[in-house]
């Protein structure tokens, strides 16, 4: 089993971060979000939390995923969690 240095999580969030905002999977308040299909009832979503984002950002942004999607759950990542 490899154990990741605490920098190399933070380097490997970033790139998810990156990522999601290149693909576009960001919301109106540049929050990125990923998101797991789970079949016709909807997906789970992953708020990709930055350093910078407050409580009512994150609020917004749930709300807007809310709206624009099919949503089964709606969960929040940090470069703190795997």
């Amino acid at each position: 089993m490899i154990n990741l240095t605490t920098e190399m999580k933070s380097q490997n969030f970033q790139k998810r971060i990156d990522k999601a905002k290149l693909i576009g999977d960001v919301t109106d308040n540049d929050v990125a979000y990923e998101y797991d299909i789970f079949g016709q009832d909807g997906a789970h979503f992953y708020l990709l939390k930055e350093s910078h984002h407050t409580q009512e950002q994150l609020k917004i942004a749930k709300s807007q995923i809310r709206r624009d999607h099919d949503v089964m759950s709606i969960h929040t990542k940090t470069d703190n969690e795997n």
